[in-house]
């Protein structure tokens, strides 16, 4: 993995990435409040390395700068979740998380991530952990019944954070997941 710093608009984003986009599918991961790129790094080593991964800084966390509050809101999710080990890292920003907790329980964005389902338009693979105590596991089932091509993996004996605690499950649900993707598009190509 490489780290990489790139200007947007408002933004200097940071993140890891490893090969290049090209005819094989590219994996964007994504992290939840805050935490940041490095949850990901217990899992991408078990990835085929042939892959195009890019491991995002969301704006405001880790390496990613942030502009305002209306930029750094970051749709459906709720930072209840305290990890042993992790609340130094989040000390500093501390300001930072709760002017966006209380952002995204107002009233304003309540719907925010309903109403913005329908235009996820790529093939997507939902991976929730069955025993989920920051978000219900209810929720897979919402966002594959809105968001088209979706498709869902519910973990046994797994919490929140899938990537670390089942980092060569979530792996291997990849891997399939992609291979049928990979399939879908090459029968589409043939007929």
């Amino acid at each position: 993995m490489q780290v990489c710093y790139e200007y947007h608009e408002d933004y200097l984003f940071c993140n890891f990435f490893r090969g290049r986009p090209g005819h094989k599918l590219s994996i964007l991961m994504l992290h939840g409040v805050s935490a940041h790129k490095d949850t990901w790094l217990n899992m991408v080593n078990f990835l085929p390395k042939n892959l195009h991964l890019v491991c995002e800084d969301m704006p405001g966390h880790e390496g990613t700068t942030s502009s305002s509050l209306d930029d750094l809101f970051i749709d459906g999710q709720v930072p209840q979740q305290i990890l042993p080990g992790l609340i130094d890292v989040r000390i500093s920003h501390k300001s930072f998380y709760r002017k966006l907790f209380l952002e995204i329980v107002s009233e304003k964005f309540k719907y925010s991530l309903h109403q913005n389902m329908d235009k996820i338009k790529v093939p997507t693979e939902i991976i929730w952990g069955k025993q989920d105590q920051v978000l219900d596991v209810s929720g897979a089932d919402i966002l594959a019944k809105f968001i088209a091509n979706c498709q869902v993996e519910l973990l046994e004996n797994c919490g929140h954070s899938v990537m670390m605690e089942k980092p060569r499950k979530t792996d291997k649900i990849i891997d399939d997941y992609l291979a049928s993707v990979h399939n879908t598009e090459n029968n589409k190509k043939l007929n």
